[in-house]
This record gives structure tokens, sequence and C-alpha cells, in this order.
């Protein structure tokens, strides 16, 4: 594969060797030496060059179904500038951020950063692509849009299971937040600035999840004024361009409305957002993340009827639960779990999204991954004993799990559910973990 064709994440590449790559490549060196036939030498090649393409193979392309965005967001390349100098990255020869890029700390940022992303693209992403293209490619699963509640800001790992989705609808109690400027990043203590944003950023990449105490505080002043920012450097690190952005609240049609327009139809003060529309280098069609600051407890939820109404129209959707806190296990969430139940045509989740109790088989197919045992830390007594003994009794149709994600970050055994809701005239019955 010629070189200019895989730079980095720009065109959606490991910016390093994946370990497929370089065997391959080791094998066409080792193989051109060894005295092998001159008919079985040329096939051997063609397999090996056949890797390589496969390895170094673009992510899926979103779909094209669907193509009526949330909202019309106008293109403002400035949020694209943001996210790359706050990412470490290169900026537009034209932006107003150019000038910055020679300041000590900013440099210091963008080798730190090369190296923690680079880490992640050798150890983590290739293990997460390779479950999506194995475990996620089916229709139920790839609906338009995907549903992640208690998402908060974290749209890398939704892009790398769901690629192929035209909207993102992640939910948290974080506010949106504003775009910083360069005079608001310029003010700023480079020296203390810049670190705290990559231990930001780490804590998702290698604990796969956002600590929420810790959050709440960067959030909120520390770092940022919200979730914004955050969102830009993921996708701009993923290898996306940012197109534009637009600040929302939704009507009570359940319509997404830009913020002015919002003000002057006199909107409630709940369900502000942020909508983000970006583009990968390898398609034509724009994707669009709804960032949406609502409570999802039933007390909230039961009288949302905007956002319930938003939802509605989005479905079928795909549902992502991850690091939930065990919120739907709660009394307090039943409302939303009976909901995503409803609107959901597929759903994956570690063991903090909906109980296991609540699975229906007749309804659902479940396949189940990793191992369970109880939930890491503070949360163990969380366990589900029926969970628990899908795990054992199904032991020959559980599917293993080659990384760790959720709670205990490489401390304790990773486990994850995929549903897959039936159509009517499936036949009734799964897998016998389930009876």
């Amino acid at each position: 594969m010629p070189a200019q064709k895989c730079r980095g994440r720009v065109n959606g590449c490991p910016p390093l060797e994946t370990p497929t790559a370089k065997f391959v490549r080791k094998f066409i060196k080792t193989a051109s030496l060894l005295s092998y036939t001159e008919a079985k030498l040329p096939l051997l090649l063609v397999f090996a060059f056949a890797l390589l393409f496969t390895a170094c193979a673009p992510r899926p392309a979103p779909s094209e179904a669907n193509p009526k965005p949330a909202i019309t967001v106008a293109q403002r390349p400035e949020a694209d500038d943001v996210g790359r100098y706050l990412a470490g990255l290169p900026v537009r020869e034209d932006s107003a951020f150019r000038e910055l890029v020679s300041v000590p700390a900013w440099q210091d940022h963008k080798r730190e950063f090369d190296a923690l992303w680079r880490k992640f693209d050798r150890e983590r992403r290739p293990k997460l692509e390779q479950f999506q293209r194995s475990e996620l490619a089916l229709v139920e699963l790839q609906p338009p849009t995907l549903f992640y509640p208690f998402g908060g800001p974290d749209i890398l790992t939704a892009t790398i299971f769901f690629p192929q989705a035209r909207t993102y609808v992640l939910v948290g109690l974080e506010p949106p937040g504003s775009l910083p400027t360069k005079e608001s990043i310029a003010k700023r203590e480079a020296q203390d600035y810049f670190p705290r944003i990559r231990r930001t950023i780490f804590s998702l990449l290698y604990r796969s999840f956002f600590v929420t105490e810790a959050m709440d505080k960067q959030l909120r002043g520390q770092i940022t004024d919200g979730v914004l920012p955050l969102l830009l450097i993921e996708l701009v690190r993923a290898g996306y361009t940012v197109l534009g952005y637009q600040h929302v609240r939704l009507s009570s049609e359940g319509q997404l409305l830009a913020e002015e327009a919002a003000r002057s139809t006199s909107a409630s003060g709940q369900n502000r957002g942020v909508v983000i529309e970006f583009r990968g280098d390898h398609s034509a069609v724009a994707q669009q993340l709804v960032y949406l600051s609502l409570n999802l407890h039933d007390s909230a939820f039961k009288t949302n009827a905007a956002f319930r109404t938003f939802m509605s129209l989005q479905a079928p959707v795909a549902t992502f639960f991850k690091a939930a806190s065990y919120l739907p296990h709660q009394k307090g969430f039943a409302l939303l779990r009976d909901y995503v139940l409803e609107i959901s045509s597929g759903i994956l989740q570690d063991d903090t999204g909906i109980p296991f109790r609540y699975w229906d088989s007749e309804k659902w197919e479940i396949q189940l991954y990793g191992k369970y045992t109880q939930p890491y830390g503070s949360f163990r007594y969380m366990v589900q004993p029926d969970l628990r003994k899908a795990y054992e009794l199904g032991q020959a149709q559980v599917k293993p799990l080659g990384f760790y994600i959720g709670y205990g970050f490489g401390r304790a055994p990773s486990a994850l559910i995929r549903a897959r809701k039936k159509s009517p005239g499936q036949k009734q019955g799964v897998a016998p973990h389930m009876k």
C-alpha cells in the first residue's frame, strides 16, 4: 500500500504498523529469500499483500439511509482548528492558532499526545475494531442512529463500535460548553493546561471511560466549561474532519433548534446541547454528533416529552451502555430502561446496562462475551447471580473478548452483552444459557 494513503489516522489507518502488517512485511522479506518453487512464491506473495491491504482498511462508511440530518449545521472550520490545536495536531496554514504552535509547552504537548495516541492505536484500537467487524456488523446493531445514554463525551468508543451511524446521540449531565478561542487559550497557564487535557483523555484511552467525579470538576471550570472541546479532540485524533457545530435546545415537539432560535421561541431551559458535524476522509457522507445535557432519572424523564419525542423520531436505534454506574439497575431509571428496550433494534452493553433479568428470550437474541464474575470495586454489591449463571452454563456459547472495557480497567475480567431484537416471525428460543 502506498505510504501516502496511510498517513496516521487521517485516512483511518494506524500511524504505526499493526501487528498484522508487521508480520506480513517480515513474511514477504523472509519468503523472498527462501528457496520456494516459482509456482508457490507468487501465491504466497499475493496472500501476504492481501493481508497487508486488510490490515490498513479504512473504517466502514456511514449508512446512506436516513440522509436527513438532525439539524442544519453551519460550516465552521474554526471548530476543527480548536480540536486539532488542543489535540496536538498540525493546524491549517491560515488558522488563528498558527502563531501558537511554536509555544514550547504546546510542542511538548504534541510530543506527549502523539505518544499517547500511538500507544492506543497500536495496543487497543485494533482489538476494538476487530470486534466491531466480526460481532457488530449486523443490521440490528448498525441503524442510522446510535443512542449512548450516560455516555458523556465518549464519542471515540461510539465511532469505533458504530462507525456507520449517521447520528450519534450522547447524553450526560455535563454542560455542552463553549468553543475556546485563541485568546482564551493563550491566557491559560500552558504548563498546567495541556497536561490536564492529556490526563483527561488518558482516562478514556486506557481505563475506557471518564471518571465521573473527576470529569464533573474538569468540565465545569478546571479545564473547560463543558464537553465540546473534548469531543473535538477525540474526533480529530480519530481521523475525522470537523465541519461545523451548533449549540441547540429541544423544542416541545422534539425538534432540535439552534440556540438563538430556541431563545426566540421561549424553549425551556432543559435539554441544552451541541451538535457537531464531521466527516471521515474516506466518506462523502457527513455524520452528526448530538450531545444533550439532561437528567435521565424517572423524575425528569417522565416529564421530558420533548426528549422522548426526539428519540422516537430516530427509532429504531442501536443503544450502547458502558460504565453507566449501574443506573439502569436502579428503580429510579425504570422508565428509561423500558424505553430503551422499546425503541432499540440492537443493544451493546457491559454489565452496568440493562439487568440480565429484563432480557426476554422471546423478543431478544443474546450473545455473551468475555468473563463475568462480579462487578469491580465499590460496585461489587451489584452482582447479578442470573448473569453469572448464564456465563457458567453457556460456556460453549460465550465468545472470548480480546480487550478490557468498562470498570476494572484491566484489573478485573470484562464482559459485554450483545442483544438483537427478533423479528415477529423469527423462531423463538436462543442459546441454552438463556433458557
